[in-house]
Parts: C-alpha cells; sequence; structure tokens
C-alpha cells in the first residue's frame, strides 16, 4: 500500500494554516510498490532548473536521492496534479563482474558511478550501460560484462576556424568525445557513436558516423534551423484599458539540442529519447504536448506594465522529424492583460537562457501603437508596428524592456540653415526625419517647381536669389508632416582682412582679432592651423593661444661652442581657412616671428690658482691671499654670438662698463678681506636685452692660530684698593678653535674661544676678579699655542687704576 512521504505546502505558515494550503505529495517507491522513507526530494522549475520550494508556474518536476537505491527520471507534470511517484530500484551488492569499464549509468537514471575491474554494485532489472575506453555496452542480465580496450582515430584535418569543433556524441550513455588537434579518437565497441558539427556552440546541420572532412565542410554550408514566435495585439493598447492578443510559437531546434528537463541536454535529443524515453519518439511527442503555461512569464513571451499576461485556450503540437535533423513544437493561445495608467507601455521579454530563447520574438500592434526604444536596439529589427526581436545573442537570464507609445507624425528638418551653394551643378536635398527608431517614409519634394530632390542644379537659378523648397513625409501609419523653407543662392566666398604677411611677436600668449566677412553669412568658420605643434587647430576669428621658441635657439643643454654661436629668429606658419554657411572658403596665410626678448644668461664660475699654476673652480671656501678669477665661459645668450655681447661688472674696486667677451670671460679679482663680496655681472644682447647675475665671494679668516685681546671693562664704575671684577674680551682672527689663558699677577683663567668664519668673528669674554694695591693699574697676559705648538704671549694694559678712582 502506498504512503504518502513528502508534503510540500504553498506557502511556510503555521500549522493553524497549513490546512488551509493547498499541498503536494511526492512518493518514492520500489518494483514492488513499497514506499521508500528517508529520501531527499527536490522540486525544481523543469524549464530553468530552479530548485522550488512549491510549484508556482504551469508544470514542476520532481526528483529524489535515496540511500542505497536508483531513483529513476520523472518528466514535468502540471503543477495542477499534486501527487507524483517516483519509482527506485534497490543497488545490490556484487551483481556482476567487469572487464575495461570505468563508468556505469543505468538507463532512464540520472545514477552514474565510476568502476574498476572485478565485481560492481548495481541495481537489477533495469538496463545498465557500462562505459570504457574501448567503447560500451547494456547489461541486461549478463553475469559478467568485458569491454576491449582498442580505440579508432579519425583524421579531420582541415582549414577551420578556431570557432569550429567536431564532437562524438554515444547516444546510449551521453557520454561526449571532442576532437583534439582536430583529430577524433573512440572506442567503437557496442557501437551508438554519431559525429555532430558545433559552430560557436550551436550544432549545425546532420550528425553522421563516421565523420568526414567532406562531411565538416557541408554541415558548415547548411542553413541553421529557425523557428518564429508571434505575439499579435488585436486590441488598442490605451492605459486603464484590458488589452487581448495572440500568442503563437513554432519551436524547432536542430538534434544536436536538447530538452532542458530531459537529463543530458549537451547530448542532444537523440540521446535524451534514448536513454530516458525508451527510444520512443511518441513519449517525446506525448512530453512536448503536455507542456502547460500559465501566463507569458513561463512561455518566454511577456510581461505588461509590470504585471502577469493572462494565457487562456493553450495549445501545443509536437513536430519532430529526426531524419531531417529537427524537431519542436508549435504552441498558441489567446492572451489578456491590464495596461497601467502610464501612457507609454512596458512590454518585458524574458530571458531565461533555455532553448525556446533561440526563436526570434515578431511583434505586432494594430499600427496605432508603435516600437519607441530598447536598450541594445541592434536585436531589434522591422517596423515600428511589426518588428522582431533576436534573443540568441545573450546567454544572460533577465527581462529586455521595450517600450511602446502611440503614432505620432514624423518631425521634418534640413541641415541646411539659411544658404545654398549657388555654384553647386549637382547638390542633394536630404530632410531630416525625427521618429520611432525603425518609422519609413514615403516623401514628396517641391523645389520651386522640381519634385527630384537629387542632382539638382542649383546654377540655373539667379545667383543670390531665394530659392523655396517644400517636402512632406508620410509615415507607415499614414501621418504625415510637411516642411518648407526659402534658401538664399549664395555664389560668393568669405574674405579675409590682414595685409601683414609677417606677424613678429614676442614669445608667449598671443591674441589676435581676425577681421573677417560675407556677403551673407555673419557667422563664418575660421579654422586655425599651424605647425608651431604636432596637430595643433583652432577654431574661431578670434585666435588665443600661445607661441613659444623651440630648441634652434641657444640654451643651457647645448655644449660651449654651439650655445656661443649667433641664432636666427624662431618662425612658424600661420594659416587660417575661412568658410560660410555653403562651403565656400577662403584661405590666409602668415609667418609668425618671435622677437628676441630674452636677455644673456651670466653664469660664472669662481676660480682660484693653484700651486701647479693652473685655474680651478674653487670647492671650499676662500682665504685671505688666494688669488681669484671668474670664468665666465658658460655665459651664452638665447639669439646672439658671444663676442656680440657687451658686458658690465661692479666689484669692490668700481664698475667697468663696455666690457668685450675677451676682456670679460677670464676677470681676474682683487684681494677682497674677510667677509662675503657681491660681485654684479650684466650682458646686453644686440637687441637690447639686458640681464645679469650676483656672484658672491667668501673670504674666511687664516687657519693659523691668531687671539688678541680686544677689551677690559671693570664691572664697577671706579676701582680701587682692593678686589676688583673685570670683563676681559678675547678675539679669534682665525679659523682654529683655541684654547687660552688670561693672567694678571697670580690670577689665571683657562678658557677657549670658537673659530671665526667669513660671516662673523668669534670672541670669547672671561671674568677675573683680582686684588689691586694702591695706585695699581690692571693689566693681563694672554698665552696659547700657536700652530707649531709655541706659547704666544701677548700683554695688555688696561685704563683702571686703583689710586684715582676713576672708571671705563
Amino acid at each position: 500500500m502506498r504512503r504518502v512521504l513528502l508534503l510540500v505546502f504553498l506557502l511556510l505558515m503555521p500549522a493553524v494554516w497549513a490546512e488551509e494550503s493547498e499541498s503536494w505529495t511526492v512518493e518514492v517507491e520500489d518494483p514492488l510498490g513499497n514506499p521508500i522513507a528517508d529520501c531527499d526530494i527536490v522540486l525544481t522549475e523543469p524549464w530553468t532548473g530552479s530548485i522550488v520550494d512549491s510549484p508556482s508556474g504551469g508544470m514542476y518536476q520532481a526528483s529524489a536521492t535515496c540511500e542505497g537505491y536508483v531513483v529513476m527520471w520523472h518528466p514535468p507534470i502540471p503543477s495542477s496534479q499534486t501527487t507524483v511517484v517516483l519509482q527506485a530500484h534497490p543497488i545490490i551488492e556484487d551483481l556482476f563482474t567487469v572487464q575495461g569499464a570505468h563508468t556505469m549509468q543505468a538507463l532512464g537514471s540520472t545514477w552514474e558511478v565510476s568502476i574498476d575491474d572485478g565485481f560492481v554494485d548495481a541495481p537489477n532489472g533495469i538496463p545498465i550501460v557500462l562505459i570504457g575506453e574501448g567503447g560500451s555496452d547494456i547489461r541486461y542480465g549478463e553475469s559478467s560484462i568485458t569491454i576491449p580496450n582498442a580505440t579508432t582515430a579519425y583524421d579531420l584535418h582541415g582549414n577551420y576556424s578556431d570557432d569550429v569543433l567536431v564532437k562524438a556524441i554515444h547516444t546510449g550513455s551521453g557520454n561526449i568525445v571532442e576532437w583534439e588537434n582536430q583529430n577524433l579518437t573512440v572506442g567503437e565497441f557496442g557501437g551508438g557513436w554519431s559525429a555532430r558539427v558545433y559552430l560557436q556552440g550551436m550544432p549545425l546541420g546532420n550528425s553522421i558516423w563516421p565523420p568526414t572532412g567532406q562531411w565538416i565542410t557541408e554541415q558548415l554550408n547548411s542553413s541553421v534551423i529557425n523557428g518564429q514566435a508571434s505575439l499579435e495585439f488585436t486590441s488598442n493598447l490605451t492605459p486603464n484599458e484590458d488589452i487581448a492578443g495572440v500568442w503563437n510559437a513554432s519551436h524547432s531546434f536542430n538534434n544536436g539540442i536538447g530538452l532542458p528537463f530531459i537529463p543530458g541536454v549537451a547530448a542532444g535529443i537523440e540521446s535524451q529519447v534514448d536513454r530516458f524515453l525508451g527510444g520512443d519518439i511518441s513519449q517525446l511527442e506525448s512530453l512536448l504536448e503536455s507542456i502547460e503555461y500559465l501566463n507569458g512569464k513561463e512561455a518566454l513571451c511577456c510581461i505588461i506594465d509590470d504585471s502577469t499576461v493572462l494565457f487562456s485556450g493553450l495549445s501545443v503540437q509536437a513536430e519532430i522529424d529526426f531524419a531531417n535533423g529537427y524537431w519542436g513544437w508549435n504552441e498558441t493561445a489567446a492572451i489578456s492583460a491590464d495596461r497601467s495608467h502610464i501612457n507609454l507601455m512596458r512590454l518585458e521579454v524574458p530571458f531565461y537562457n533555455d532553448l525556446r530563447q533561440i526563436t526570434p520574438l515578431n511583434i505586432v500592434t494594430n499600427g496605432e501603437w508603435q516600437y519607441l526604444s530598447s536598450p541594445l536596439g541592434e536585436w531589434i529589427e522591422g517596423t515600428p508596428a511589426d518588428f522582431t526581436l533576436t534573443r540568441d545573442v545573450t546567454s544572460v537570464s533577465g527581462f529586455y524592456t521595450i517600450s511602446l507609445g502611440p503614432n505620432t507624425a514624423p518631425v521634418l528638418s534640413m541641415s541646411e540653415d539659411y544658404a545654398l551653394p549657388w555654384d553647386n551643378e549637382s547638390y542633394d536635398f536630404h530632410i531630416i526625419i525625427d521618429d520611432a527608431p525603425l518609422s519609413v517614409h514615403e516623401c514628396e519634394w517641391n523645389i520651386s517647381g522640381l519634385t527630384n530632390n537629387l542632382d539638382v542644379n542649383l546654377s540655373t537659378f539667379e545667383q543670390d536669389s531665394s530659392l523655396p523648397v517644400m517636402v512632406s513625409c508620410v509615415d507607415e501609419g499614414g501621418l504625415s508632416e510637411t516642411f518648407s523653407k526659402s534658401f538664399v543662392l549664395d555664389g560668393g566666398s568669405p574674405w579675409i582682412n590682414a595685409s601683414n604677411d609677417v606677424q613678429e611677436i614676442t614669445p608667449g600668449f598671443f591674441n589676435w582679432d581676425l577681421m573677417v566677412g560675407d556677403d551673407h553669412d555673419d557667422n563664418l568658420r575660421v579654422y586655425w592651423t599651424s605647425n608651431k605643434s604636432d596637430d595643433w587647430w583652432f577654431t574661431g576669428d578670434v585666435l588665443q593661444t600661445s607661441f613659444s621658441v623651440n630648441s634652434e635657439l641657444n640654451s643651457i643643454n647645448d655644449n660651449i661652442s654651439e650655445r656661443h654661436k649667433a641664432r636666427n629668429q624662431i618662425e612658424y606658419w600661420l594659416s587660417a581657412e575661412v568658410s560660410d554657411d555653403v562651403g565656400h572658403t577662403s584661405t590666409g596665410n602668415w609667418t609668425i616671428r618671435l622677437l628676441d626678448n630674452s636677455g644673456p644668461v651670466v653664469i660664472a664660475t669662481v676660480e682660484s690658482l693653484e700651486e701647479d699654476g693652473r685655474w680651478k673652480a674653487v670647492t671650499s671656501v676662500s682665504r685671505p691671499g688666494d688669488k681669484l678669477r671668474l670664468n665666465l665661459t658658460q655665459t651664452f645668450d638665447d639669439h646672439s654670438s658671444i663676442d656680440k655681447i657687451n658686458f658690465s661688472i661692479n666689484n669692490l674696486n668700481g664698475e667697468y662698463t663696455d666690457l668685450s667677451w675677451s676682456e670679460i670671460q677670464y676677470w681676474d679679482l682683487p684681494e677682497l678681506g674677510i667677509g662675503y663680496h657681491e660681485i654684479n655681472i650684466a650682458g646686453m644682447d644686440e637687441a637690447g636685452n639686458l640681464a645679469g647675475s650676483t656672484i658672491g665671494v667668501a673670504i674666511a679668516p687664516p687657519i693659523a692660530r691668531d687671539l688678541e685681546v680686544i677689551e677690559i671693562k671693570s664691572s664697577a664704575t671706579e676701582v680701587e684698593p682692593g678686589m676688583n671684577q673685570f670683563w676681559i674680551t678675547i678675539q679669534n682672527n682665525g679659523a682654529s678653535s683655541t684654547e687660552f689663558i688670561l693672567c694678571s699677577d697670580d690670577t689665571c683663567v683657562d678658557s677657549i674661544v670658537a673659530p671665526s668664519t667669513y660671516s662673523q668673528t668669534s670672541t670669547s669674554i672671561v671674568s677675573m676678579k683680582v686684588d689691586l694695591d694702591w695706585f695699581e693699574t690692571f693689566s693681563v697676559e694672554l698665552s696659547y699655542l700657536d700652530d707649531s705648538n709655541q706659547t704666544v704671549v701677548k700683554h695688555s694694559t688696561s685704563e683702571y687704576n686703583s689710586g684715582i678712582g676713576f672708571g671705563a
């Protein structure tokens, strides 16, 4: 007796509500009709294979996995059928032995396992397919199956593109072998093979065995099998009204394409029939004619204004002709839908990426409504009221949105503004039509009595006269529009008022308001070009640009001999083409000469005379007595040669002017004292540009130690006998830190003074407390070691005396 094993509810609700919801029963039974427990049940939507909690469309498909059993495939059933029984066969241990097989399948089931030689576990009572390297065999009850390992290779070499692929398909098992390097190798034991050609992944023509190169060429040249779906609206598409129409679809597919809800799609429909329908084409016919749709979304038809399109009276008729390489079905239904309040109608076409998407969709209206827009418009062709959507150029899933709207009259215009070229003897008039993308139009012309709009000789009319033009266009829906305008027949060319052929300007920004004119056109086009830079251009009668010098002038990057040469002024060509509304042109050409507005670049290097008699650049601070000079060899001007520059120099000894290059190139400096000295050098080029630079020369104190007392001050206003405090300032006239001792009689103080530099003379102030007698004058003795480590003693007497009471 059957037992219910699974209840699938339409909605997941609390138990109190479950009894009020529709339920579906899925039962799994063994060959004796006994129910099998603890199976995993799965419900799917047949076309997409998506797992569902409960059926929601016209059909659903049930499958199960039961441990220790092989569950047989079951076709989709209408959602109105709430009970489905799945058949399962137990797997028997060591049922038979195999030799030379690596895979085992059960016909009529998706069950497949890998095996090795020896005993195998398999279901009994159903055909078992054994697949090996050398071929295949079907076990119906034998105790042992052996498959040899021999293979056959077919050489199919030819001049094929990379988009071409040949596959060998084993019909009984769904096993697929692709060619490798245009060789196809299979094991032919047991037969059942067929070969098929694929172009860009889609099967072409008919299958064959064995394959040949000639057969491949024939299939590549064969016609592609196509169906056609049609959605025809029989009512108006007015907002807020019910609309009606007819759905017709003729789906026709190559035998190499499989049905998505039968396993083994990649092997094609013939293999699916052999494996899951017992090789009976009539079962395929029954399966196709049992297809059910509840709405347009399931049929890959449509959704209108985001609402369901209802199907009624659906009829499906199978059409199968394996011998001629195709199969499919025809379906027809009446449709109905509710329009929203929005004027434009939104038509969404589902893309589910199943085989029905191969079929183009033709959409037909009553003519009062038409196609307006959609993404990827290249997928659409036809007329606004009768157009076709090609749906197989993408594999994505989703919805393709098409906007439909009422037919409106075309809007006409012409590209010509107000004038025509009188001297044109073969002028073509064209009308610009703004209308729905797929609209077609018929137009009638009247050009001052002429009805032909092409190859019109405008010179037969009077120059500078007015030419009336009128055109009327009607679209495919019968709506029309008229455009009329009069044009001036312009026979003259623009003029340019600029007399100077050479424009001398300073480098940098350049603004030129070019004077142009025409007899009729007040808005002339000016197109400028120049060799100032690669592919440079500018538009407008007021030129705003810049002209810069280039590498032809002297620069710091040139070597010495090159930068000292004379250079010509930089010149560019500048051209302006002035055109009027009808294409008459005039051209002006000028030379742009850049003036010399930059002074010389004065570069001076301080050099010292070495002991070997050579002059070298100073790399460290100079000392008193060093022989110094300025080397101006790197100096240059961008235009003038070096010997044409007039120099001047200002240093401690005064100013020297009107100096030539030979006089100033190596300029001896006078002996400079300790400190920082600035020397100003200027140069004037042939164009009168003055420029220069200031050179700083630092003279540091001598290295030799040289200290002296430069000041003695008392801390008190009056010096009296007894203890007195004095401040003694020691100055370092050398560049070395020096330790020293200050003594006054028996009182001595040790200290140190920092080195002096060219910018600062270092001093050290030492405090001494000394006991003076009556009428004693304060004096100190300074002692330190010189560079030869000899003691230097210097005596200094102050003006401070303890007997007379005067202070500092």
